[in-house]
């Protein structure tokens, strides 16, 4: 039968909670901007810029970076095996993101039509503007895996509240002045 170790968990908890705090902190970051757009903007809008979000990261591979973790942790004591992999691994995720963010910003409206149907051609070009975002975002994810296996958590955590602050300062002023397609920016 299988028991806890309760004493053990004072110390787990006390050494995982800098990626609870990376993972509230993602958590915004992945979420604040529709309400960035709803404080600026009236409900068609936020469900402009919902769908297209929806459909830009739809392609994403959020499961890849986190497969790359464990041999980031295996070849932690081999400095260049290690970088060899991140390199590999990183190079293969974003040659798979940049196709799919180019087919998304050619066919936009294509998709849109597709997947939601009539009515919903405002989302295309949103979805042109949000297109690469996910490209972008997995250097966030592949950098985040590399400081995690070096249990750099402090500077993950840094890293992620200037992801926020910047989405957060830029997304109002931007959104302020163009609505939805701002936010896209």
């Amino acid at each position: 039968m299988l028991r806890p170790d309760w004493r053990a968990l004072p110390n787990l908890l006390r050494r995982s909670s800098w990626l609870f705090w990376i993972w509230l902190v993602l958590q915004l970051v992945t979420y604040l901007d529709v309400f960035i757009v709803a404080s600026f903007g009236d409900s068609a809008g936020v469900g402009l810029y919902d769908k297209a979000w929806m459909v830009a990261f739809l392609i994403a591979t959020i499961a890849w970076p986190r497969a790359l973790f464990p041999s980031l942790v295996a070849f932690q004591g081999d400095p260049e095996r290690e970088f060899s992999a991140f390199r590999v691994g990183a190079l293969q995720l974003l040659g798979l993101q940049v196709i799919a963010s180019y087919f998304l910003l050619g066919n936009s409206e294509r998709v849109v039509l597709i997947l939601f149907g009539p009515g919903w051609e405002g989302a295309a070009p949103i979805l042109r503007m949000l297109a690469f975002v996910p490209f972008f975002d997995q250097f966030t994810l592949l950098g985040g895996e590399l400081l995690k296996a070096r249990h750099q958590d402090r500077a993950w955590l840094a890293t992620m509240l200037l992801n926020l602050g910047s989405l957060v300062g830029f997304g109002i002023w931007l959104t302020s002045r163009s609505g939805p397609t701002g936010m896209a920016m």
